[in-house]
């Protein structure tokens, strides 16, 4: 179950959002988080704390469709003991080159491994490989941990 708040009425809408990388990341539905799939996205919110190591609670909010033809989903995101609603993060989970980054104001946390904003947008060839594909691939490797943990414990807790 993660850090997933309580359910909220799920609906379903057409709206086209056409890609804007100067729109702001993660929380505008123009530049949203890209993910290879739906279950990285439950990990990487299962992961996500705001920047003051407060840890984020989210509730799936609503999917529409991208201009690139994607499923996007909406969730929302509050602090744990609040019903407010600090903002919407948006993902497009269908983008098998996406490279994990995250939102001002948050944090990723895996193990010991932290990804920052700042982090998150620069190059990782530098520091894990020349293809710039090691970044991803160990942020990949930690989300996959983190699920199959999860999958382990709720088949011993049910």
């Amino acid at each position: 179950m993660g850090k997933e708040g309580e359910s909220q009425t799920v609906f379903f809408f057409n709206a086209v959002h056409p890609h804007d990388d100067s729109a702001d990341f993660g929380t505008d539905p123009k530049n949203p988080i890209q993910l290879p799939n739906i279950p990285m996205a439950y990990a990487y919110l299962d992961s996500l704390y705001f920047e003051d190591g407060t840890d984020a609670i989210y509730a799936r909010v609503s999917t529409c469709h991208t201009d690139t033809g994607h499923t996007m989903d909406v969730y929302s995101i509050k602090r744990p003991g609040s019903d407010e609603i600090v903002c919407h993060l948006y993902f497009d989970c269908y983008v098998q080159d996406a490279k994990p980054h995250v939102p001002k104001g948050f944090y990723i946390k895996t193990g010991d491994h932290v990804v920052r904003p700042a982090e998150s947008r620069r190059s990782c060839s530098a520091t894990n490989s020349s293809s710039g594909k090691g970044c991803l691939l160990s942020f990949v490797l930690t989300i996959g941990s983190l699920m199959v943990a999860s999958i382990v414990i709720r088949s011993i807790v049910f």
